[in-house]
């Protein structure tokens, strides 16, 4: 098994916008823990970690010599290394006081089995497939998710495909008995409550930037389809999707579907992670389209779909024409639906900036800005970067940033997108 190497961004103190980072996502037992976290730096001499049962404790040890508080905070890292797979709470302390926890779930890549989707809902009932399975004849095998057997069992697309039975939330082990032998995977199987904010270690963000259909300006009339599908791999989602149109079977294998939900801030998926084998693709595909139906010209623009790597602390986009002959809007994003304050500098080829001071609201489960960029009529367009980078109370913490700036021809009602590349 591959040895992979993941952060956990941990907050300074009271409160963050976010509590983590993952890099991968979804690290199990053969994955190399690598810690770090924000807290007070002064004179700090080293980070201690102690392991007991399934508490990770991570201590900031600072010189003696300091006598006054602290106030400075930076990132510190902590290597916890290879750990088996369970259930952990991840808790940083500094000066004697918790500054942060995190449940942290490690799946076990040691006895073959892997199951994906990587969770369901409490109360079971959507379908998942079980890989590591030796298939003999028309044979199938037994899946017990903490003991208790899945219902459906059959054999699709190279695996076992199975109904998970209901169950209280929480993170259980997963035992395959098959022609050959018994195995347990242990924390293979999350069970969540829809209800609950998203786990990192269980949900991937999915973000269309433009959900919308109806009326614009200079009697432009739009439309956006926005797509996903999958063929060979099941994919699952934390809430139930509506779909405008749906090809084959949308809650099972090879489908595409137009997305139905329709929103200002656009559209936050959030799909539970998928752990799949070698030489099993990852065929969940994702599109946005947006098209002026009131016109004959073209076919639409297509628009980007940010994915959990696209998120950044901070973030450019280059090369955007800003001028007075189109309007020129950039939407921020945040899968974290909190106030963050951000500093849009827009900079032209000539060396002149602009700042505008912006805020991120919680919209529809999304944090979200939209920031008019045009310029007066008399202005030609001239080719502009623009910076956006935490400002406020926020500044101090690792926030989650994503953008996408569009520019609409008054005349012709063409959209060109730029986001950061």
């Amino acid at each position: 098994m591959r040895r992979t190497l993941f952060a956990l961004l941990l907050s300074a103190c009271c409160g963050s916008v976010f509590a983590l980072e993952v890099t991968p996502p979804a690290p199990d037992s053969q994955t190399f823990l690598k810690v770090a976290f924000r807290a007070a730096n002064c004179s700090v001499q080293r980070t201690d970690v102690a392991i007991e049962g399934s508490v990770i404790t991570i201590t900031v040890v600072r010189g003696a010599q300091l006598l006054l508080p602290c106030t400075t905070t930076g990132t510190l890292q902590a290597n916890i290394g290879v750990i088996p797979a369970g259930v952990y709470d991840v808790v940083v302390r500094a000066d004697g006081t918790v500054i942060d926890r995190q449940s942290v779930i490690i799946r076990d890549a040691s006895s073959g089995v892997i199951v994906s989707p990587v969770a369901s809902r409490a109360e079971g009932g959507r379908d998942v497939q079980v890989f590591g399975a030796a298939i003999v004849g028309d044979a199938k095998p037994t899946v017990l998710f903490d003991g208790i057997p899945a219902t459906n069992v059959r054999i699709q697309n190279g695996s076992v495909v199975v109904t998970p039975p209901a169950h209280a939330a929480g993170t259980v082990d997963v035992t395959l008995i098959d022609s050959q032998s018994t195995r347990k995977a242990v924390a293979a199987f999350t069970y969540f409550d829809p209800a609950a904010a998203p786990d990192p270690f269980v949900f991937e963000p999915v973000l269309y930037p433009v959900a919308y259909n109806g009326p614009g300006v200079f009697n432009s009339q739009w439309t956006t389809n926005n797509i996903m599908g999958t063929t060979r791999t099941l994919v699952r989602f934390r809430d139930l999707l509506g779909a405008r149109t749906c090809t084959g079977d949308c809650s099972q294998f090879n489908w595409s579907a137009i997305l139905a939900p329709e929103s200002q801030s656009g559209l936050l998926v959030w799909a539970v992670r998928r752990r799949l084998p070698a030489g099993v693709q990852d065929d969940f595909h994702v599109s946005s389209r947006i098209v002026d139906t009131s016109r004959l010209h073209g076919s639409g623009t297509s628009l980007p779909v940010a994915r959990e790597r696209d998120f950044k602390s901070n973030f450019e986009i280059d090369d955007v024409p800003i001028g007075g002959t189109a309007r020129v809007t950039l939407r921020l994003y945040s899968p974290d639906a909190v106030e963050q304050a951000v500093d849009v500098t827009v900079t032209d080829v000539n060396g002149v900036s602009s700042t505008h001071n912006v805020t991120l609201h919680p919209v529809n489960g999304v944090g979200y800005a939209s920031v008019d960029l045009g310029a007066p009529s008399d202005v030609r367009q001239i080719s502009s970067t623009i910076a956006v980078t935490p400002s406020g109370p926020a500044a101090a913490s690792r926030i989650r940033l994503w953008g996408l700036a569009t520019v609409t021809d008054n005349t012709t009602q063409e959209v060109t997108a730029f986001w950061p590349q």
